[in-house]
């Protein structure tokens, strides 16, 4: 899947570098989006606040370029604990002319830095990868209403592999987004 997220793109950089118009993509967002995290014997709520930006080229519809998105999450459960993600990866998507556009994500670099209230060890860092899937709604005048869904897995706490089951979140969103091109 990596591969085919990297190949599409670089088409797409390449294919943008001919005679033929493509716009400059800057298109910054911010949103909330609401899920859980699994870890091997429990499952806890999430919830919380994101931005980020996407920086990428757009030619006849098609999107391609650089996503990075953080926030903060608030985990619901014992242990209580805020969590910050930061993801960044690879986009592809397209636009279509009747109000409505699809976008997905590879995020080859996902961390997921979880503090946590009255415990022992306050601090996590868990790292992995993640898929983002989105449709945007373009029917206001330079907005984007984006509904996403993200799914990650970390295989990696505080630089050790995760030997015994991965973790996991699955997170669902609305993200308010204002695509500029240049």
């Amino acid at each position: 899947m990596k591969t085919f997220f990297c190949s599409i793109f670089i088409g797409f950089l390449i294919l943008g570098t001919n005679s033929v118009h493509a716009d400059l993509m800057l298109e910054p967002y911010a949103g909330y989006h609401s899920g859980k995290i699994r870890y091997q014997n429990s499952t806890e709520g999430q919830s919380g606040f994101t931005y980020g930006g996407r920086l990428g080229l757009q030619r006849l519809g098609l999107m391609a370029g650089v996503d990075y998105m953080t926030g903060s999450w608030r985990q619901d459960e014992d242990p209580k604990g805020d969590d910050t993600p930061t993801d960044i990866g690879a986009f592809v998507g397209y636009e279509f002319p009747v109000m409505l556009r699809v976008y997905g994500v590879y995020v080859f670099d996902s961390k997921l830095k979880a503090k946590y209230d009255n415990t022992a060890d306050p601090t996590d860092e868990y790292k992995g990868t993640a898929m983002k899937a989105g449709v945007g709604f373009t029917s206001f005048p330079f907005v984007v209403v984006n509904i996403e869904y993200i799914v990650s897995t970390f295989t990696e706490l505080d630089g050790v592999k995760i030997t015994n089951g991965n973790v996991k979140t699955e997170m669902i969103g609305a993200t308010l987004s204002l695509p500029l091109k240049f």
